[in-house]
């Protein structure tokens, strides 16, 4: 992490002090070269900020285990899991709209949850005869949709989603956890009540695979500039003699 900060400090500084911008020709081929170094330059620089924020050495062992084809398979796996996180907290900021609040141990009993479909498809969780169902119906009666008990098909539909989410973050949790230690990522658990923390942890993730696997595959190839981008030197064998600590190389240091 050290070495990326300073490699960012040190373009930053650059960039603030030293008059380097003005384009040599404004050809389309210059003019589309400097958005894609721009903008790969500053997402790097995001991810490589929000790591440091975030303030743990697990990101930087991910980011250099990506990068290393023994842990291929590993990799692959998170990236799996990853395609579906956007979903997660797409789901969690609706949640939080319309918050639902449902008894954990309701949470994984079938009974209970057969009643939470029947009244997904009728408005009412049970029958005029529900035998054996006393827990079921202690579980139903504590279910509420923003402080108040849910009512009608449109509303227990929407407890039907949140159910649906509880299995979706226990499924993510368990394949995240089956390569965590490998990976040297934390151990990842609970439904949608621990969703904000999983959150957290698996957008640092994402960050730091990025970082790795396609910011630091690209910057390098970007920053083999065409000859008329340099807009202070005469030849590229100048650029480069002047400016080869400036160069991000995107290797783990």
């Amino acid at each position: 992490l050290l070495g990326l900060l300073v490699q960012k400090e040190r373009i930053e500084a650059d960039v603030e002090n030293v008059e380097l911008i003005t384009l040599k020709a404004f050809t389309p081929r210059t003019l589309e070269y400097a958005r894609k170094m721009l903008a790969l330059t500053e997402e790097a620089f995001s991810a490589i900020s929000d790591i440091e924020e975030y303030g743990e050495n697990w990101p930087l062992d991910l980011r250099i285990k990506c990068r290393q084809s023994i842990f291929a398979s590993e990799r692959g796996a998170l990236e799996s899991l990853l395609l579906g996180l956007d979903d997660l907290i797409q789901s969690r900021a609706e949640f939080l709209k319309r918050p639902v609040s449902f008894p954990e141990e309701g949470l994984q009993h079938s009974r209970t949850l057969e009643a939470v479909n029947q009244a997904a498809n009728t408005g009412k969780p049970f029958g005029f005869i529900a035998i054996g169902a006393s827990d079921a119906r202690k579980h139903i009666s504590s279910v509420l949709i923003a402080g108040r008990a849910p009512s009608g098909i449109e509303e227990w539909m929407h407890v039907q989603k949140y159910v649906s989410l509880h299995r979706s973050v226990q499924d993510f949790c368990l394949r995240w956890n089956e390569v965590k230690d490998l990976l040297s990522v934390p151990t990842l658990e609970g439904g949608v009540a621990g969703l904000r923390q999983i959150e957290i942890v698996a957008t640092v993730a994402r960050k730091a695979h990025r970082l790795a696997t396609i910011l630091e595959e690209r910057l390098p190839v970007e920053l083999e500039m065409p000859a008329e981008v340099i807009t202070h030197l005469e030849s590229l064998e100048d650029h480069a003699k002047v400016h080869h600590q400036e160069h991000y190389t995107g290797k783990p240091e």
